[in-house]
C-alpha cells in the first residue's frame, strides 16, 4: 500500500497466535468460550464509545464551508492548488487521528477472558482501492479462538469496504479528480483519486458503527454459548435454626445447564440436626428443582421481603467475569441470630452433559526393602 497517498483503517486489538498461521477450527457455541465472548463485548463497547469521543473531537477540526462533514468532495474545490493543499492537510490529519486511535485502543487493552499471545490488526484501504488486506485479515482471524468470532471480524472489514465502494460509485459527485505532486527536484507526478474522502470524524463514526454491528452479533453468540454451560455448587452449609443448644440446617448441592436465572436448577439437600449430647443426625432429602434470581433484581427484592417474614433460603446469581452464586438464608425470629446469612457457594463450570473426569487411581504403596 502506498502510505504517502492512502490511509488505512485499523481494527484495534485483534489478537493473533504466536506464529500467526493457525486457523480457528471450532464452534464458538461452547461454554469454554463464554468468558472470551464476554470480554469481547466489553472491549467492543469501549471501542465504540472511544470512537464516538474521537468523532466529537474531530468535528470542529476539519470544516467545509465552516461546517463539520463526514466526507470531503474534492471536485467541489475548483482551484487545483487549493485542492492539492486540502488533500495534503487531510492526510496529515488522518495521521494524527491514527495515533489517537492507537492510544485509545491501547488504553482499552485486550479482551478479558481471551487467551491471546500477540497482537495484530486487519487493514482496509478506505479511499482509493477499497481493498481488504487479505494477509492481515487472515492473521487476525487465525487469532480468534473459534469460527464465529473470526467471521464477525470479516464482516467488520466488509462494512468498511462496502462504505468505501458506495463513496467511489456515488453518481452525484462526478469524475475522479487529478492530484499533482511536485518532487524535491521539481518533477511532477499526477494521479487521479475518487472524489469523496472521509474526514477523521467521518472515519470515527464509521468505526463506531462497525463495532456496534459486531456487538449485535456477539450478544446472541454469548447467549448460545451460555446455554452450553453447566454450573455446579456443592455442600453449601446453612443453619436454619439454632436455639437452646440445638441446631438444624441443610447442606445444599445443585447444578444447572444453561442460563442460571432462566433454567431450573436440579437441587439435592441433606437436612441435618444436632442436639446437645445426642450427636448429629442427617437425612438425604428427595431431589427437587428450584430457580436462581439475578442479583439486585426486582425479583430478588420481592423474594427477600417474603422470606424475611416466613423464613427459608434462596439462590442468587451475580453476572461478571466469572459467575458467582450466593445462598441467602433467612431464619425465623425464634431461631436465633443473626436473622440472615449469605453464603457464597464455590462454583464449578463445565460443558453441559460432559461427565466429570474420573478420580485418579491411587498408586500402590512401594514396599520398603
Amino acid at each position: 500500500m502506498n502510505k504517502t497517498l492512502l490511509w488505512v483503517c485499523w481494527l484495534a486489538c485483534w489478537f493473533a497466535a504466536a506464529d500467526g498461521t493457525a486457523l480457528a477450527a471450532e464452534s464458538c457455541v461452547q461454554c469454554k468460550h463464554v468468558d472470551c465472548i464476554k470480554g469481547l463485548i466489553k472491549q467492543k463497547n469501549a471501542l465504540a464509545q472511544g470512537y464516538d469521543a474521537l468523532a466529537r473531537k474531530w468535528d470542529p477540526l476539519v470544516l467545509v464551508d465552516g461546517a463539520p462533514v463526514a466526507t470531503v468532495n474534492f471536485n467541489s474545490i475548483i482551484d487545483a492548488t487549493q485542492r492539492n493543499a486540502f488533500y495534503n492537510e487531510l492526510l496529515r490529519n488522518h495521521a494524527k487521528f491514527a495515533r489517537q486511535e492507537d492510544a485509545m485502543a491501547n488504553g482499552i487493552g485486550p479482551p478479558a477472558g481471551c487467551d491471546v499471545q500477540a497482537a495484530t490488526s486487519a487493514e482496509t484501504d478506505a479511499y482509493e482501492t477499497c481493498r481488504i488486506d487479505a494477509a492481515s485479515l487472515s492473521r487476525a482471524k487465525a487469532a480468534m479462538p473459534c469460527d464465529q468470532i473470526g467471521d464477525i471480524l470479516s464482516r467488520h472489514e466488509d462494512l468498511h469496504r462496502t462504505q468505501c465502494l458506495v463513496r467511489q460509485r456515488d453518481a452525484h459527485v462526478g469524475d475522479y479528480w487529478l492530484y499533482t505532486a511536485i518532487g524535491a527536484n521539481g518533477a511532477r507526478a499526477e494521479k487521479r483519486f475518487p472524489p469523496l474522502m472521509q474526514t477523521p470524524a467521518g472515519r470515527a463514526r464509521e468505526e463506531a458503527a462497525a463495532y456496534r454491528a459486531e456487538l449485535a452479533e456477539l450478544e446472541p453468540l454469548r447467549e448460545l454459548a451460555q446455554k452450553k454451560c453447566e454450573l455446579t455448587i456443592k455442600d453449601v452449609k446453612i443453619t436454619a435454626c439454632s436455639m437452646y443448644g440445638m441446631e438444624a440446617g441443610q447442606d445444599i448441592s445443585g447444578k444447572v445447564c444453561g442460563d442460571p436465572v432462566k433454567a431450573l436448577w436440579n437441587i439435592n439437600t441433606v437436612s441435618w440436626s444436632r442436639v446437645p449430647g445426642g450427636g448429629l443426625s442427617r437425612n438425604i432429602d428427595p431431589p427437587w428443582q428450584n430457580d436462581c434470581v439475578a442479583k439486585d433484581s426486582d425479583e430478588e427484592r420481592r423474594r427477600v421481603a417474603v422470606k424475611r417474614r416466613g423464613g427459608g433460603w434462596m439462590c442468587v446469581y451475580e453476572e461478571g467475569d466469572t459467575p458467582k452464586i450466593y445462598i441467602r438464608n433467612f431464619r425465623l425470629p425464634q431461631c436465633g441470630t443473626p436473622r440472615e446469612e449469605t453464603v457464597r457457594a464455590p462454583v464449578e463450570r463445565g460443558e453441559c452433559g460432559v461427565p466429570a473426569p474420573p478420580a485418579p487411581t491411587p498408586r500402590p504403596p512401594i514396599p520398603i526393602g
